[in-house]
């Protein structure tokens, strides 16, 4: 856990901290989850809660912006997950927005950490349509490394205002896997169907988003388990 506590208040300080001459925006925010479930693959022993500080710098109007996340296990009282998002966004017309980018996925608390065994890398592109009813939008993730596989995502939702404040969010997630992260002779198909109600209430510059989740998995691959799950995000915004 000592080795844990460091990272954590590096992801903290550096929203607060970092210059807005470099970074146009820098928002933070924190996370709780009653259990980890990523892509439909339970990722955390016996559904035990993690809490994910993670920092979001956008540098100015140029489209560029990086996401650092750390993944705190109460599990095994550590983190045991770091990952980084490198992105690159434009929008055509008003009507579509394009995002593209590299994720870095690392394990570096584990025992004998070796990194091409305990990191993975994959690349990404996503199609968004926010101008359509429920926003939808479709994302392709392909990991060239140990994850070595496609996983296509199609997402869609809706915000209901309810006060200035106070609102509430409904969206739902259909995921493809491609044979990422699966075994060479696993099938590939339908994933995991991932359902979710936020409710975002603004506080100043503060936003507490309680939320529900429940995760069916769909390929035999990985289980086909459901997983009901509860959480909230604590964020902050920085101009």
């Amino acid at each position: 856990m000592k080795k844990s506590i460091p990272v954590l208040i590096i992801l903290w300080v550096l929203s607060a901290g970092v210059s807005s001459q470099l970074f146009g925006r820098v928002d933070g925010e924190l996370s709780y989850l009653s259990s980890y479930i990523w892509r439909g693959f339970d990722l955390n022993p016996r559904h035990w809660p993690v809490v994910q500080p993670s920092v979001f710098f956008k540098f100015g109007d140029s489209g560029l912006a990086l996401q650092m996340k750390g993944i705190f296990s109460f599990h095994d009282r550590e983190v045991n997950e770091f990952n980084g998002v490198l992105s690159y966004s434009l929008t055509v017309r008003d009507a579509v927005r394009l995002t593209g980018g590299l994720i870095h996925y690392g394990w570096y608390f584990s025992e004998d950490f070796s990194f091409g065994y305990d990191t993975s890398h994959e690349i990404f592109i996503s199609t968004a349509f926010p101008t359509v009813p429920l926003h939808p939008a479709l994302t392709l993730y392909y990991d060239f490394h140990n994850g070595d596989g496609l996983y296509v995502e199609l997402k869609a939702g809706h915000f209901f205002p309810l006060r200035k404040w106070l609102g509430i969010r409904a969206s739902g997630t259909l995921g493809y896997n491609g044979g990422q992260w699966l075994t060479d002779r696993a099938d590939s198909g339908l994933s995991d169907l991932d359902l979710m109600v936020e409710i975002p209430v603004k506080l100043g510059p503060v936003s507490l988003t309680p939320f529900i989740r429940y995760t069916s998995v769909l390929l035999e691959a990985i289980g086909k388990e459901s997983f009901p799950r509860y959480g909230l995000t604590i964020s902050l915004l920085k101009k």
